[in-house]
């Protein structure tokens, strides 16, 4: 692995739009590894799904990588600190990712701001079943994603934004969390502030990499 490059080609923010003060040094930021709904494109939300086989490996992947990255940069793990959304899926690949570095499996905190989006009435469905009975709806959702507040108690993007961008100015200096992609989107949105609310919402995340992340840009890794 290049570390180098991946260190030194974070994205910058072109736009000069302000931005939260952030008082962090450096944020290695996780998604789950994959669970069979990932597989079945179901909306998981707030729903409890544990990890497949294959998200433990991604997850022992992303631990191995993170060995190497973090070599690169001479850091023995002493002052970082370790959080996770408190989900099945979240606290496995968190628990795998600490072994993979070699840390015993607990020594973790839970934090409820890193939890996923609210899918309301949404979750278990795909996004094929809902354009199929509201068609309408999805159609406008897949337009404008961010302004879609799912039925049956959904959470607003505006919602979510500000539970992450509360917790970013809280971290110390230097944290391994592993969330979700919604709030893997706000961070990436909040760091480049070039992109439009929509844009934030369609961003993807693979569960096969960690995202890098200082105050001033990211890059996966």
């Amino acid at each position: 692995m290049d570390c180098s490059s991946i260190i030194n080609g974070l994205q910058k923010n072109e736009c000069g739009l302000e931005k939260p003060h952030f008082s962090f040094e450096r944020l290695l930021l996780v998604r789950h590894g994959q669970t069979d709904w990932n597989a079945a494109n179901r909306l998981q939300g707030r729903t409890d799904i544990a990890l497949n086989d294959t998200g433990r490996c991604q997850a022992r992947q992303n631990g191995q990588r993170m060995v190497a990255f973090l070599s690169h940069l001479n850091e023995d793990l002493t002052d970082w600190h370790f959080v996770a959304s408190p989900l099945k899926r979240t606290r496995e690949t968190m628990e795998i990712l600490r072994e993979a570095l070699g840390l015993e499996p607990e020594g973790y905190e839970l934090s409820a701001q890193l939890i996923e989006l609210n899918y309301g009435a949404w979750e278990g469905r795909t996004w094929q079943d809902l354009a199929r009975e509201v068609p309408e709806l999805i159609k406008d959702r897949f337009a404008r994603p961010w302004q879609m507040v799912a039925p049956g108690g959904g959470e607003s993007h505006d919602e979510m934004r500000a539970r992450v961008v509360e917790w970013m100015t809280t971290l110390p200096q230097k944290t391994i969390a592993v969330t979700h992609t919604g709030p893997l989107r706000i961070v990436r949105g909040v760091i480049d502030t070039s992109m439009s609310d929509d844009e934030v919402a369609r961003q993807v995340c693979p569960q096969d990499q960690f995202l890098n992340v200082q105050p001033d840009g990211f890059v996966w890794v």
